[in-house]
């Protein structure tokens, strides 16, 4: 069930923490320890086991982050999600990246929760879309139904559209499984938005890219 899931994702993340940083550590002291020696198999081993270790704190990290959204109350506040969107993509783009952002409403919702959310849209954009292609944001609200609509474009490699519900189920990763991460991103982002009793899809096909639709109330539930 969820809540089981829920309660051993946050054992895991939490007891098995300090082993993990502490076998970390001892890979970078072993790392800097051979760097100047001539031993071939030292470093990449230790590289392979470092690479390993870095893998197994983010996972751990994402599942505590799934867990850490069954049973939150939410904290409504009222977020300028242009604003939002600017911060990720300094963080997030560094600038290298061109974003062209649309006309974005305020809404009501909780504020950890839409940063969590949009995050991982724009990571995954990133992950799989060519470096020199920009990525699109925009909204449109819906008339007389107190809901806006936001859309995440990038120009990616797409999704088959027989994988297309399975997107959203923990670790699944797509069309690419050679790409870094732990395939937990989207499935956080769904029960972000189920959480705000919201709707998520994506339009995709092979070779043409994605589109990441969300489906958000404008105004809290006793606002609506």
């Amino acid at each position: 069930t969820h809540l089981e899931l829920g309660r051993f994702a946050q054992i895991a993340s939490t007891d098995l923490k300090a082993p993990l940083y502490g076998m970390i550590a001892d890979v970078e002291i072993l790392k800097s320890h051979f760097a100047n020696q001539t031993y071939d198999l030292a470093q990449p081993v230790l590289e392979v086991l470092s690479q390993g270790a870095k893998r197994l704190d983010a996972l751990m990290h994402a599942l505590w982050q799934y867990a850490s959204l069954s049973g939150q109350a939410l904290q409504y506040e009222r977020i300028a999600t242009s604003t939002l969107i600017e911060d990720l993509a300094r963080d997030l783009l560094a600038y290298r990246r061109p974003l062209l952002v649309g006309e974005l409403p305020d809404i009501y919702a909780d504020p950890r929760q839409i940063r969590q959310l949009f995050y991982h849209l724009l990571h995954n954009a990133l992950k799989f879309s060519p470096d020199d292609t920009p990525l699109h944001i925009y909204a449109h609200i819906r008339p007389g139904k107190n809901k806006v609509v936001f859309c995440l474009a990038d120009q990616g490699p797409g999704i088959p559209e027989e994988l297309l519900e399975h997107v959203f189920l923990i670790f699944q990763k797509g069309l690419q499984q050679e790409q870094q991460g732990v395939g937990l991103g989207l499935a956080i982002c769904k029960k972000i938005v189920l959480n705000h009793q919201g709707k998520i899809w994506i339009e995709s096909a092979e070779g043409q890219g994605c589109k990441v639709y969300v489906q958000l109330p404008l105004s809290p539930p006793e606002q609506a």
